[in-house]
């Protein structure tokens, strides 16, 4: 008798502890070169969770990429190795700065600032910080039309 009040105790604790979770305020980087709550910020900035990356399994990133509203990309099926342009906005390939854990990415054969997405694992990113409209003033006149981050998943270096 004292274990069954022992176990239905137990039970209505565990639910209760399940109920407390709280999610955290949103940070990204992108959009101000330091860590900002997304409220704070007052800049238009899509971000593609690990959970959404999580559940698009099968796809690469430009096609990643092509689902969010204000993103085309041409060639995002193309094969690895072969560049894909990026259309932020209705802007060209060269107006869009493609950052990779927060450091400029380019094609070096090529003066159009282009990028093989294709060659970046979608199993690799945590998350995306896109940043729409002008971020020449943080990044240089590559970010016209705006900046897609891609943050990539920490090792963990446990021996």
């Amino acid at each position: 008798m004292g274990f069954g009040l022992l176990a239905v105790g137990l039970s209505t604790s565990a639910a209760y502890a399940q109920d407390t979770t709280r999610t955290l305020n949103t940070v990204v980087v992108t959009a101000s070169r330091s860590p900002k709550k997304l409220s704070d910020i007052g800049r238009v900035v899509t971000i593609i969770s690990a959970d959404k990356i999580n559940k698009s399994q099968g796809k690469s990133l430009p096609q990643l990429l092509n689902t969010v509203a204000g993103i085309t990309f041409s060639g995002a099926n193309n094969a690895p190795g072969i560049s894909t342009s990026v259309f932020l906005r209705g802007a060209s390939t060269g107006n869009t700065l493609i950052l990779v854990d927060g450091f400029p990415v380019n094609n070096a054969s090529g003066i159009d600032g282009s990028y093989d997405l294709n060659a970046l694992s979608v199993d690799l990113i945590d998350h995306i910080e896109i940043l729409k409209g002008s971020g020449s003033t943080l990044y240089g006149s590559d970010a016209v039309a705006g900046v897609i981050n891609i943050i990539t998943k920490k090792l963990n270096n446990r021996d």
